[in-house]
């Protein structure tokens, strides 16, 4: 980090970005790259961020894991419980893929048999 640069608080770049948003989004809908979106933002001094730091609160923002907190977020109350002659929703994840299940070979008790003359099939 250079001498004169001093680091920014911590997610002060995603309070920054979202001040700005509206301008950005603007900007990058004009064509601009994020390059000289960052210049322009940090020459007229409405970030002070980096510009790797810039680029990481973009991804997040594009792939919308950008988590925005609100005071007046509405809370959602808590679901109430199933009755209990309900049938519960059955889960994908619980359905067997195979629904033939395993081959079962059973060998032939009392002796190996010889793999020379034996049937491939058979050991598969």
């Amino acid at each position: 980090m250079p001498a004169g640069k001093k680091r920014i608080a911590r997610n002060m770049a995603r309070i920054e970005f979202l001040a700005c948003r509206e301008l950005i989004e603007s900007l990058l809908a004009q064509g601009f790259d994020k390059k000289k979106i960052h210049a322009r933002l940090t020459e007229s001094g409405q970030i002070t961020m980096s510009y790797d730091a810039l680029c990481k609160v973009l991804l997040k923002a594009s792939r919308n894991k950008l988590s925005i907190q609100s005071i007046t977020a509405p809370v959602s109350p808590a679901s109430p419980p199933a009755p209990s002659g309900a049938k519960r929703p059955e889960q994908p994840w619980a359905t067997p893929v195979n629904q033939q299940g395993p081959r079962i070979v059973t060998p032939t008790l009392g002796k190996c048999p010889d793999p020379r003359d034996m049937n491939p099939e058979d050991a598969l």
